[in-house]
């Protein structure tokens, strides 16, 4: 258990639990006792608190961004530094982080990808402008918020490991996926490496893969530095042209001709969601062009042709760029000069140590120069006798993948042609048309090689998800509820919280969040509020036998409870004065109970004799008899017009009694329901399905 969990910092802040680990810090979650909330505490780990150098400069820089305040960017509440201890207090969010989320959809549509980026590029907008650099953008500090909030987190620390170069090229695998090419090489940075970094966290919401992959930190390192990754629109169909414009810019290797604010990649991110086909200028070249605003570069044949596919992976890097080693050392030298100094100083020594002795250089000179004569000699015959198995590719781009195959055997002997499995849509070429292949057109290969063909198909397009608009659930049962929301799909988007309701009665629902109205989908989550019924408050009874009327009831008052039906009964008790009551004294009882009451009307009088009436019926008078008013009822039709469905909860309300309740299955046309209610016109609510409407209706 961690040893923090429990404990009270400043006086204020007691440590519930960790959230998550870092390289440098622990992340905790915790109350804060003086304004009574959650908050999230950053702590430096013990091994980086002997670094009195490292603990203040984390401490001014967090102070710094502690200055933010912005919708999209964790609000940091307070810096500490104690003498054995520092920490950063910052807003506690529930949500998910970015990664998550795409670990569990795979990739994002071009829109959502639109809605997350462009309330990142706010956020390091407003980060920028207070002269902060994140530097370590990518998914993992990007928290997602239930109604779609964005939240960039991790600003300060990300900026004090940037400057601990050999730990982000040799532990730091999870960011160098993300590394903009100049923090790669070392050199001073500015606000475009985090637009660079946020230009590859779209490529990964877009494709659901990173642009660039391999082994080692090294490797992924290399490939920022050299090379071009395919285009999103490549990897998944449907992403708009503007959209591969957008992020290969926001990536672009060469400073001058990145997006220079994130303002402009928000501003260009809302004109292609005002219109999809919008296509900027950013691209020189085609949109099939593999290379994006760098000069054509000279590539290895060979290795191109054994392995086209991968070309732009690792081992191609390593043959025609300098090694990583070269990297690493460039970086190293750029953290310590003086080490240049010292190798130049070795250098003339080696120098002068190589001009004492010119007979021995010309001797190599000599060997060597007859060894290469040998061997490009060797090398002019092997090849005069290998050009002749070459080929050259034939250009298929736009020709009908049928007429390909027609003149596969005569045409097109020379060569083995496959289609690739999978169609890829393309709105420049019709379906069955080639849009690439592999090898490139003119290319020189060996007869019989194969030669890949990728054939557009038709366009995909995703039907979006309706979902439901929620009904007025107030008032219904909830075993309907869940039935209604079962038949829509969100039998498992709901949870239920219970309230204490004066009105509602126990197991209906009092409201719903969102309300009625809102438009859910399954993965939305709706709460359900059902009432548990009153809340039940006990008290005692008194005893208020001997009082009269007056006074039982003012006693009764007094307690909470009501007083009920009152008798008034012959007894030897004085005249008016109560001499029995329903619950007897003492007794616990919900409040405003009603305590019903005998009242005294004296001793009993004679009874008068029997009457005989004049149709022969005996009748019994007595005085002071208590004649009972008894209300007429009558009945009504209602006629409710059934929804076309499987089944339908139909129910009628006068007032917040419920006269009748009525399930049809199916349901479908107009039915007459007969309600009881008291005689005369009375205004009725219908409830069809949660959906409320009122009409007048009269009882005969």
């Amino acid at each position: 258990m961690d040893k923090y969990i429990g404990t009270l910092l400043s006086g204020r802040y007691k440590i519930i639990d960790v959230l998550g680990v870092g390289g440098m810090a622990v992340v905790y979650k915790a109350r804060c006792g003086v304004l009574n909330r959650y908050v999230a505490i950053k702590m430096l780990k013990e091994e980086f608190l002997q670094d009195e150098e490292f603990r203040r400069r984390f401490y001014n820089e967090s102070q710094a961004v502690a200055k933010l305040s912005h919708n999209n960017i964790v609000a940091v509440y307070d810096v500490a530094r104690t003498e054995t201890q520092d920490y950063i207090v910052m807003e506690f969010i529930e949500g998910i982080s970015l990664k998550e989320y795409l670990q569990k959809k795979g990739h994002l549509s071009w829109q959502e990808t639109v809605f997350f980026a462009q309330q990142i590029a706010k956020g390091l907008n407003h980060a920028h402008s207070r002269g902060i650099i994140h530097q370590d953008i990518k998914p993992h500090n990007i928290m997602l918020l239930r109604d779609g909030t964005v939240k960039v987190t991790d600003f300060g620390i990300a900026k004090l490991e940037s400057n601990q170069e050999t730990r982000v090229v040799q532990d730091a695998i999870g960011s160098v996926h993300y590394i903009a090419p100049e923090q790669a090489k070392g050199s001073s940075i500015d606000a475009r490496a985090d637009i660079y970094s946020l230009g590859v966290v779209m490529y990964e919401m877009l494709t659901g893969r990173l642009p660039f992959d391999g082994d080692t930190a090294v490797s992924i390192v290399m490939q920022h530095i050299n090379s071009v990754p395919e285009m999103p629109s490549r990897v998944i169909n449907g992403v708009p042209r503007g959209m591969d414009d957008i992020v290969m810019h926001a990536m672009c290797s060469n400073l001058a001709r990145r997006y220079a604010t994130a303002q402009e990649l928000y501003q260009d991110l809302e004109r292609i969601k005002q219109n999809p086909n919008t296509v900027f200028s950013y691209n020189a070249g085609s949109r099939g062009d593999d290379v994006f605003f760098e000069q054509t570069r000279t590539i290895d044949t060979q290795v191109y042709q054994q392995n086209p596919q991968n070309y732009n992976n690792q081992n191609a890097f390593q043959q025609q760029q300098r090694p990583p080693q070269q990297a690493l050392e460039y970086a190293r030298r750029r953290q310590n000069p003086n080490n240049i100094q010292n190798r130049n100083q070795d250098g003339d020594v080696r120098r002068k140590k190589r001009n004492n002795a010119p007979k021995i250089a010309v001797g190599v000179f000599v060997a060597v120069a007859c060894f290469f004569a040998i061997f490009i000699g060797g090398k002019i015959l092997m090849k005069n006798s290998e050009v002749e198995k070459m080929v050259a590719v034939p250009n298929l781009i736009g020709e009908n993948i049928d007429i390909v195959f027609e003149k596969r055997n005569t045409q097109y002997a020379d060569f083995d042609i496959v289609v690739a499995p999978k169609p890829e849509y393309d709105p420049d070429y019709k379906e069955g048309d080639v849009i690439r292949q592999i090898p490139n057109a003119n290319a020189k290969v060996e007869k019989g090689s194969k030669i890949t063909l990728f054939v557009c198909g038709e366009q995909i397009v995703e039907e979006e998800e309706k979902g439901y608009e929620l009904a007025d659930f107030s008032n219904v049962d909830l075993k309907e509820v869940e039935r209604i929301l079962k038949q829509n799909g969100l039998e498992n988007s709901y949870k239920i919280v219970e309230e204490f309701n004066d009105t509602i009665e126990s197991g209906y629902v009092i409201r719903t969040s969102p309300a009625s109205g809102a438009v859910v989908k399954p993965d939305d989550e709706i709460t359900l509020y059902v009432s548990t019924g009153r809340k039940i408050e006990l008290v005692k009874v008194p005893n208020v036998t001997g009082m009269t009327l007056d006074s039982a009831t003012a006693m009764l008052s007094s307690y909470g409870l009501n007083v009920g039906n009152t008798y008034n009964e012959y007894n030897d008790s004085p005249v008016g004065q109560v001499f029995r009551q329903s619950v007897a004294e003492g007794t616990d009882v919900e409040k405003n109970t009603k305590i019903e009451l005998y009242i005294s009307k004296g001793k009993q009088e004679e009874q008068k004799p029997v009457e005989n009436n004049s149709n022969g019926s005996v009748s019994n008078v007595t005085e002071n008899t208590d004649i009972a008013q008894v209300q007429k009822t009558g009945k009504a039709s209602v006629e409710v017009k059934l929804p076309d469905t499987e089944s339908c909860y139909v129910a009628v309300y006068l007032g917040s009694e419920k006269l009748t309740e009525k399930i049809f299955s199916p349901a479908s046309g107009n039915q007459i329901i007969e309600v009881t209610g008291p005689v005369g016109e009375q205004m009725l609510d219908i409830y069809i399905d949660g959906k409320k409407t009122s009409n007048t209706y009269t009882f005969e």
